[in-house]
């Protein structure tokens, strides 16, 4: 499961998560590790925030019942939290590294969480979150299969 922080506008329009430049990008990512029909993409918040702002706790909040639902019924595995938003959210500790960052939480299952860039955020800065970012992703495959 990938977790991001809220939709953009042609996102929010159409009704399905990272469409636009950095989903993409995601999908390219998610292609070339053969993950393809195995990963599940959310947002913390479902609906763009005004002028493309950070979501405000309220928002997150509001929305937050959403995401456990599908964490609940999915009970994934792995979590990617991709971004600030997306790992505080999720209540865990912010944590960056070429390595990621594991958490367990029994109130929703037992799955660990990977913290790492947003998407968007590494393809404005480049290299090296892009690279970082590449092998969160090729953590979470390569964990997937020992927890299975």
């Amino acid at each position: 499961m990938l977790v991001g922080e809220a939709p953009g506008e042609t996102e929010d329009r159409l009704g399905l998560p990272f469409i636009g430049r950095s989903g993409k990008w995601l999908q390219k990512c998610i292609n070339v590790l053969g993950l393809k029909n195995n990963v599940y993409i959310t947002n913390v918040v479902k609906c763009k925030p005004p002028n493309n702002r950070k979501p405000k706790w309220k928002e997150i909040g509001a929305c937050s019942k959403y995401l456990m639902s599908e964490i609940k019924l999915l009970n994934p595995k792995v979590i990617v939290a991709m971004g600030k938003v997306a790992t505080e959210a999720l209540a865990f500790k912010s944590i960056r590294g070429s390595e990621g960052a594991f958490f367990r939480n029994s109130e929703l299952g037992n799955y660990y969480c990977i913290s790492t860039w947003h998407p968007a955020y590494c393809l404005r800065t480049g290299r090296p979150t892009t690279t970082e970012f590449f092998e969160h992703l090729k953590l979470a495959k390569r964990f997937i299969w020992k927890v299975t």
